[in-house]
């Protein structure tokens, strides 16, 4: 498995993870020989015609999390920055 599978759309609530179906996708574990253990969010429908394709590592939503987290970070202290300048 590979995280080429679009990680755009992904809705969180509550640490709840949604597909672009609009169904909780539940975390699941690898049990392929290339990526054994590895967490994944993935479709409730994986593997069937009605599946959006929806798949994320683990790891790679933790770090577009954290990302998100200093680019907020980064914006408050900028816009606090600016309030400075401007007194």
């Amino acid at each position: 498995m590979d995280s080429s599978s679009s990680s755009t759309n992904l809705c969180t609530e509550d640490s709840k993870k949604f597909c672009r179906c609009g169904l909780r996708a539940p975390l699941k574990t690898s049990k392929t020989t290339t990526n054994p253990g590895m967490k994944f969010y993935g479709c409730t429908k994986y593997k069937t015609k009605q599946s959006c394709g929806f798949f994320i590592w683990l790891d790679e939503l933790l770090t577009i999390q954290e990302a998100d987290r200093s680019q907020r970070i980064q914006d408050a202290l900028g816009l606090h920055r600016d309030e400075e300048r401007q007194t």
